[in-house]
């Protein structure tokens, strides 16, 4: 590319960048409260950064969980049972864990469920991990998990290993549905729309809970104060995703993927007037796609490798965003 070849593409990107920014402006209301809620310190769980001061995490039972902390930092780590209340949060008066060369192991009970992990640091600071312990698919009896509806899930496309049937399911009750995944995303946000009681189960990875925080944050930083996205479609069973004839190999089967717009000014149900060009179509969706293009080059890593889709409005549903870490890229 010679000098001509640059200068131009430079102008291109200022207008690009000047466009966005007026739209944004545009689109802009209020001043924005977002807080990105990063962890104060560095804790690892199973060679993980947890992210947030807020964060999930889930394995099946009888694993054995390991933590590591940096060798100067002072913390103390506890774990509390699965009736904790919202009243009693502050306290740590569960099982104290113990360091031993900066790392420190919990094994799982042997009963799904979830559990809270409390990291304090220096300063009052601290960070807050609901463990999920997973209901095994090895449970699933013809078709079901106690009671509730999966299905079968296909054979492994390409034998690729990220379209394997999940080994295990969080189980969510009246008690635990409000959980937060992470700052801004909680757990009922990604139920499966089929008709059942309690208990319900599902799939949620904590890469997709990452990835829309970080698409969140990116909204923001973009101009638009919005303190969430909502989450059209989460998680489907294989029974409910063959019943809206959705494609066989859905990524919504595995928890990695998510229908999202935003809904903030105003709360009407459908996408906001992203673009304010005085109109909510897929344009509108066609924006968030670019925010989380632009998002996902600056988030180089294997796991946030996926696909993206703009979807126009139907009859059943306004412009949304399609999300997904399928592990290569997909455009459409």
């Amino acid at each position: 590319m010679n000098k001509f070849s640059y200068g131009l593409v430079a102008i291109l990107l200022l207008t690009v960048t000047s466009s966005l920014s007026a739209q944004t402006k545009a689109s802009a209301n209020k001043k924005s409260t977002f807080d990105k809620s990063l962890a104060p310190f560095m804790l690892k769980v199973d060679q993980h950064s947890i992210p947030y001061k807020r964060f999930m995490h889930s394995a099946l039972p009888g694993q054995v969980l390991e933590f590591e902390k940096l060798a100067q930092a002072q913390i103390e780590l506890y774990v509390e049972s699965n009736d904790y209340s919202e009243k009693g949060k502050d306290e740590t008066t569960g099982e104290k864990l113990q360091w031993n060369n900066n790392k420190a192991q919990w094994q799982l009970p042997n009963n799904a469920g979830n559990y809270r992990l409390v990291a304090r640091g220096q300063k009052g600071q601290s960070i807050e991990l609901t463990v999920f312990v997973l209901e095994p698919a090895a449970n699933i009896r013809k078709g079901k998990l106690n009671g509730y509806a999966i299905g079968a899930y296909p054979k492994a496309l390409r034998g690729l290993a990220s379209y394997q049937a999940p080994q295990g399911f969080i189980k969510v009750t009246p008690e635990n549905k409000e959980l937060y995944l992470s700052p801004h995303f909680q757990l009922k946000q990604f139920l499966c729309k089929q008709k059942s009681g309690y208990p319900k189960y599902l799939v949620v990875k904590k890469e997709l809970v990452w990835a829309l925080e970080n698409l969140l944050a990116e909204v923001n930083g973009k101009g638009l104060a919005a303190n969430r996205l909502v989450v059209m479609s989460g998680y489907r069973t294989p029974s409910y995703n063959k019943v809206i004839g959705s494609a066989k190999h859905s990524r919504h089967l595995y928890g990695d993927a998510a229908d999202v717009y935003l809904d903030v000014s105003p709360v009407d149900g459908v996408m906001d007037d992203i673009n304010a060009d005085g109109k909510v179509n897929k344009k509108d969706a066609q924006q968030l796609y670019r925010w989380a293009e632009e998002l996902g080059e600056k988030l180089i890593h294997d796991k946030m490798v996926g696909g993206l889709g703009a979807y126009k409005a139907n009859a059943y549903h306004g412009p949304f965003l399609h999300l997904d870490l399928r592990g290569y890229k997909a455009r459409w």
